[in-house]
C-alpha cells in the first residue's frame, strides 16, 4: 500500500468521523446491540466507547496497522462488557466453520 492509503486516509477518516453529531449517531447505532458483535471495519475505534453493557465480545476487522494503533486497544485488550477486539486484516471460516 502506499503513504496515501497507509498514513493519510486513516487520519482523516478518524478526523471526519470524531464529531459529537458523528457521535450520537454512533450511540443511536449501537444501543441495540448485544451478545457477540462482529465490526468490519474497526478503524480507530470510535465505536468501543458506544457499545452497550450487553455487549460481550467484538470481532474487528480492520487490515490498517496505523488505524490499530491510533486506536489504542491493541487486539486481546478489553472491549465492552469483556469482550476483545481481535485483529485481522481478511475474512476466515468462524467458529461454525462458515464464512
Amino acid at each position: 500500500m502506499g503513504v496515501w492509503t497507509d498514513h493519510v486516509v486513516p487520519r482523516l477518516t478518524d478526523a471526519s468521523l470524531s464529531s459529537p453529531e458523528i457521535g450520537e449517531l454512533r450511540r443511536e447505532a449501537c444501543a441495540p446491540l448485544t451478545g457477540r458483535v462482529l465490526e468490519l471495519g474497526f478503524g480507530t475505534g470510535l465505536n468501543v466507547r458506544w457499545y452497550p453493557p450487553g455487549t460481550t465480545s467484538v470481532a474487528a476487522v480492520e487490515p490498517s496497522d496505523l488505524s490499530w494503533r491510533m486506536s489504542e486497544r491493541p487486539p486481546g485488550t478489553h472491549v465492552g462488557a469483556g469482550g476483545a477486539a481481535a485483529r485481522t486484516g481478511g475474512v476466515g471460516p468462524g467458529p461454525t466453520g462458515s464464512c
